[in-house]
């Protein structure tokens, strides 16, 4: 009888131990997403984050007084998040997921969005473009914006942005652009793009 416990308790112990220190370390493989939407650099109430899988709408919320947002993706797959808020320019961002086995699996990426109010938009201007798109940095190991893409899409943002201040501070009289080419510059540049605490804001 005696001999039959110790085995029982030598059996329960070598599966315990084999749960707490597991050759391989289990992880949960997903990319938590938070951060804040703005209008102009002020936190922004009822704006709406939406979050695509493909094309298919799988979560949305409205923002509170704090203006924050949160969603868990899951990795190997493709998502859009699409910020709107009435009569503003509507922000759509391309995360890739995908994350090689040699790769960390767990993460968090900080991302605030700040909308800015249009009064035209050019005809040749893709607004269901993404602004930008992010995605698994071998180097830094961890989820980064894709410089190359994004860049691009931040110097489009910026003349659109430009181009809604002359609209708004003279109409249609683009004359005044070369007078007030400094302010213009101030107000619209650094709503870009930008990095502070380890978060982005585009």
């Amino acid at each position: 009888m005696k001999a039959t416990l110790n085995l029982t308790t030598k059996l329960i112990l070598a599966v315990f131990l084999t749960c707490v220190m597991g050759v391989e370390k289990t992880y949960s493989f997903d990319l938590i997403i938070t951060g804040k939407v703005t209008l102009n650099g002020r936190t922004l109430e009822g704006a709406t984050v939406e979050l695509y899988q493909e094309d298919k709408l799988i979560k949305k919320v409205n923002t509170k007084k704090l203006a924050k947002y949160r969603f868990k993706l899951n990795l190997d797959l493709e998502y859009t998040i699409v910020v709107s808020y009435p009569k503003c320019f509507a922000k759509r961002i391309k995360f890739y997921t995908s994350v090689p086995e040699s790769g960390i699996a767990d993460h968090v990426f900080y991302l605030n969005v700040d909308l800015f109010k249009v009064y035209i938009i050019p005809e040749d201007f893709f607004i269901n473009e993404p602004v930008a798109t992010i995605e698994y940095s071998t180097n830094s190991e961890t989820f980064d914006i894709e410089w190359s893409y994004t860049a691009t899409k931040q110097v489009e943002i910026f003349q659109l942005r430009k181009m809604q201040l002359l609209h708004k501070y003279y109409g249609m009289d683009n004359t005044a652009n070369e007078l007030n080419e400094e302010q213009l510059y101030t107000e619209a540049y650094p709503k870009a793009i930008s990095k502070t605490n380890h978060a982005y804001t585009l």
